[in-house]
């Protein structure tokens, strides 16, 4: 018998079963202390857990090696307990003044385990832009008081402004502080490739500092064990982690525990009309009168304005029975940390939110073991960040849970017809084929994590994926309908609306629009729930103030403009759609105002402003040609004095072929008076060349002038 199971000690009966399910290579090779060590850690855990629960193996390996300054890589199931493996060498650590540095790649992440480590025992504290600037805070810091410091990777690197971090100066300039460290965690490591180099489609890393962690280790003076954890460390990116922090594989010990999670059943549909038509989301809540709470859910999207429309349509979908400002809540990153902080605890502690929509903020490392439905919206970035969105529900083995991805279309099937989309390019294959899958899911998320494990294809729940012809329906597990087919696109109207708006209508238009805007909201509390994104956007105001009046005759034609719902146009729909009409009236009644004005003006005014205006206008405008009885009876005289042909060309007998050429034009005020040889022209009336203007005779044609001047 091995000296394990002699220590004598009080032990639960649950602790001491945890020592026979220890395997017999691990239990013969241990050491005196390596067993001492053993026995403390299952004490320690049976004490903590009230003797319910049990340690496993690869924690207590973890724990042994680390303690042994050997380097360790941990790839286990999302709730697996890896947090164990970084607390366990803290609390049995021998040597006290040594502290562990965890790098972990989210706040709230970062501050869930602050918590936890400190109601274990363990002095913790994050340190990031927020920590305060305050001497005392610093100097327990520098003196070790905190045994555990949660940093993200930019706090040991400058930044792009030049500012160097607090905690990477206290690194280069206290060599007491930077030989204390005794320990490195990097928790989620997976981000080291995912995160630090750039992806698919992508010009640049997201957070590039990662993949310069290979730089820092180097500068620690005691050499201290690096502990590797992540759920999703599938060959090709645990050898790019290994290299990018010059870790020897033989060197390193890998515990690759089994990432099947035995209660999950996968399933994947399409999305219908885009992720904008939140008919699609119908299916998260109830809407049957006094319909019970809905199973505790929470949906990943990847657009915060999504995620905030997603929650409101629900909030105001679900039974009335069930009405309330948090069942449905929204969160993302740009949101307070003391708002993300509240929402978490509720939704894990408590019945008030059921339904949780978030961006990936909630993605990694976030403890809540009883969510039974989990929904990601799109096509993940990649395999590895769908499998830890799965992996936040069912941390509870007993709890059965749906996992289920509603994709694009063209993630289901090719569309040789339209153009690639940039989110289409940026998929990867892998995320093509796991989504087009015809067999196992479970099998296929096994070969691609080289998951070789005797349980690692089981299930425990009644389907394994939708993959399986044993009666499995999607439409059971959850509580709403589900839409199965495109929406009908509205008919285009007969009027035309390629024109736009004319440009000096815009301006006024979008500032009353802005106007409504900012009082929307505030109006009344069922406003005040919906988010302000929820109002049009710039974008949005952009292409309103753009498109052509005649296209929003009908409050409906607004609301298909914008691809809103019935719920928006009956709460912002009705007014927004008024200031559109009441706007286009205003302008239509001021151009028939200006129509009008133009034709009750004075012809002859509107042309003497002309002349005036333009002074070339008087050599430039043609005269008409005269009528053909002036031209017969011109041909039978002869002009006695020529002043009006000096005043032309200088020609100096004009005759009936050029004169139509040389007639004075309107602008002439003044001829002189002709006289004429032949007497038969004495009682010969002219007739005149052109219609007489409005009452100013000294706009009159020369032909008239000259008849009236001989008849007198």
């Amino acid at each position: 018998m091995h000296v394990l199971y002699t220590i004598q000690g009080p032990l639960s009966e649950t602790a001491r079963e945890s020592f026979d399910k220890l395997s017999f290579d691990f239990v013969e090779n241990l050491t005196l202390p390596q067993a001492l060590t053993v026995y403390q850690a299952v004490s320690w855990f049976d004490f903590h857990t009230k003797g319910k629960g049990q340690l496993r193996e690869f924690q207590l390996r973890s724990t042994l090696k680390t303690l042994a300054g050997e380097n360790v890589v941990i790839r286990a199931g999302t709730g697996y307990g890896k947090t164990m493996t970084m607390i366990l060498p803290l609390l049995l650590n021998t040597q006290p003044s040594k502290i562990a540095l965890t790098i972990s790649p989210m706040k709230l992440l970062q501050k869930n385990h602050v918590e936890e480590f400190n109601q274990i025992g363990i002095p913790s504290i994050q340190t990031n832009e927020d920590t305060p600037d305050d001497s005392e805070l610093w100097k327990k810091i520098v003196q070790g008081h905190y045994k555990n410091i949660f940093i993200a990777p930019e706090q040991l690197f400058r930044l792009k402004g030049g500012h160097v971090p607090r905690l990477a100066s206290l690194m280069a300039t206290h060599y007491s502080f930077l030989e204390s460290i005794g320990f490195i965690f990097i928790d989620e490591a997976h981000f080291i490739v995912l995160s630090g180099f750039p992806q698919q489609g992508e010009k640049d890393a997201f957070r590039p500092v990662y993949s310069r962690l290979g730089e820092i280790l180097p500068l620690l003076r005691e050499n201290p064990p690096i502990v590797i954890l992540s759920a999703t460390l599938p060959p090709p990116i645990l050898h790019t982690v290994l290299e990018t922090l010059h870790l020897d594989p033989s060197m390193t010990t890998m515990l690759m525990e089994s990432i099947n999670r035995p209660n999950h059943t996968y399933a994947v549909r399409q999305l219908y009309g885009g992720i904008k038509n939140l008919k699609n989301y119908d299916f998260l809540v109830p809407v049957e009168p006094h319909a019970e709470l809905p199973p505790k859910t929470v949906v990943f999207i990847d657009n915060r304005l999504s995620a905030g429309r997603i929650a409101c349509y629900l909030c105001w979908r679900i039974s009335d029975s069930l009405k309330s400002s948090k069942i449905v809540s929204h969160l993302h990153s740009a949101m307070s940390q003391d708002y993300i902080t509240r929402v978490f605890a509720e939704f894990k502690s408590s019945d008030a939110i059921r339904v949780l929509i978030s961006t990936s903020v909630a993605s990694n490392g976030i403890d809540v073991s009883n969510i039974e439905r989990v929904v990601c919206i799109g096509a993940p970035q990649n395999i590895e960040q769908l499998m830890q969105e799965w992996g936040r529900g069912g941390r509870n083995p007993t709890i059965e849970t749906i996992c289920l991805a509603v994709v694009e279309p063209w993630v289901l099937q090719d569309d040789n017809t339209k153009k690639p989309t940039n989110k289409e390019k940026r998929t990867p294959e892998s995320v093509i084929e796991c989504m087009r899958l015809k067999t196992c899911r479970r099998e296929f998320l096994r070969a691609r994590n080289a998951d070789n494990a005797p349980n690692a294809s089981k299930y425990s729940v009644s389907y394994c994926c939708n993959n399986h012809d044993n009666g499995f329906k999607l439409e059971s597990f959850f509580p709403g309908p589900f839409l199965y087919a495109e929406p009908v696109k509205p008919k285009k109207n007969a009027m035309r609306t390629l024109d736009n708006r004319p440009k000096s209508q815009r301006e006024p238009l979008r500032q009353r629009i802005e106007v409504w805007k900012t009082q929307a909201r505030p109006k009344s509390t069922l406003t005040q729930m919906w988010p302000s994104n929820y109002l049009p956007s710039k974008e949005e105001i952009n292409r309103i103030i753009l498109a052509n009046p005649q296209r929003f005759t009908l409050l409906s034609d607004l609301v298909s403009f914008l691809q809103e719902t019935a719920d928006w146009a009956q709460l912002f729909g009705s007014e927004l759609f008024n200031i559109l009409k009441n706007y286009d009236a205003e302008v239509a009644a001021d151009i028939a105002m200006k129509k009008q004005a133009k034709k009750t003006a004075p012809r002859a005014q509107k042309k003497i402003k002309q002349e005036a205006s333009d002074p070339t206008l008087e050599a430039t405008t043609p005269s008409l040609p005269p009528s053909a009885a002036y031209q017969h009876n011109m041909s039978s005289f002869s002009l006695k004095d020529e002043p009006w042909t000096h005043d032309l060309t200088g020609i100096d007998t004009p005759g009936p072929s050029t004169l139509s050429m040389q007639l004075p034009t309107s602008s002439q005020t003044h001829y002189p008076s002709l006289q004429f040889e032949d007497p038969l022209v004495s009682t010969m009336r002219t007739p005149s060349t052109r219609k007489r203007r409005s009452n100013n005779t000294s706009q009159s044609t020369a032909p008239q002038k000259q008849s009236r001047t001989h008849q007198d």
